[in-house]
């Protein structure tokens, strides 16, 4: 059964209740235990995760193929050790015949997806500049298929809803007094990522900061 969008709404909108309550400084806290930095924006782009692959696994195609991954998040920081937040993702993979990249005429399969979810985030904050964390992520995936290997015929389009969680572990390095951060996980998703597997490896690129 396809999960329910407005469920995963009413998820999304309850994790994001945490935001508002923590502005009420309803958390007491050990003055040890003081928030640095309330708000976190993080982003992703791979703009050749196929074409890695294939220079790993020493794979040659006829087709040409333009993948492309995506992502921004959005976290509040509702105790030092725990974030709560969003998630949006896009994810695009063409196949194309070996003579063209740009001409969707030629467009032999194609695969686009948008995810959406609500995550949480556990932190260790010590050693300062490099923070282990875990995250877990549940989100609702709309994705778009066409071509011969989505069992379709000549470019008509599937379209199929579905309901996806992932977990993440890795370490999160800060820079410049704390204000950005790189992290690098390993992730396991019940529907598989952008580079086909269902357990890989990720990175993201975020800065810290407080509103006025």
């Amino acid at each position: 059964k396809h999960f329910s969008m407005k469920r995963l709404i009413v998820l999304y909108m309850l994790l994001l209740s945490c935001c508002v309550l923590a502005q009420n400084d309803t958390i007491k806290l050990h003055p040890k235990q003081q928030i640095e930095y309330r708000h976190n924006i993080s982003a992703q782009v791979n703009p050749a995760g196929t074409y890695l692959n294939m220079i790993i696994s020493n794979h040659t195609f006829k087709n040409n193929i333009v993948d492309w991954h995506g992502a921004f998040r959005y976290t509040y920081t509702v105790h030092p050790n725990i974030l709560v937040g969003g998630e949006v993702s896009y994810t695009s993979l063409e196949f194309y015949n070996a003579d063209s990249q740009k001409d969707k005429t030629k467009l032999e399969m194609g695969y686009y997806a948008h995810d959406l979810g609500a995550l949480a985030r556990f932190i260790c904050n010590k050693p300062k500049w490099c923070r282990p964390f875990a995250d877990i992520v549940l989100g609702y995936r709309k994705a778009y298929y066409f071509g011969g290997k989505a069992g379709t015929q000549d470019h008509e389009m599937l379209i199929i809803n579905q309901f996806q969680w992932y977990a993440a572990a890795g370490v999160s390095f800060r820079f410049w007094k704390n204000h950005f951060n790189i992290d690098l996980m390993c992730k396991a998703s019940t529907l598989g990522f952008a580079d086909g597997r269902a357990v890989t490896f990720g990175w993201k690129i975020g800065y810290n900061f407080n509103s006025k």
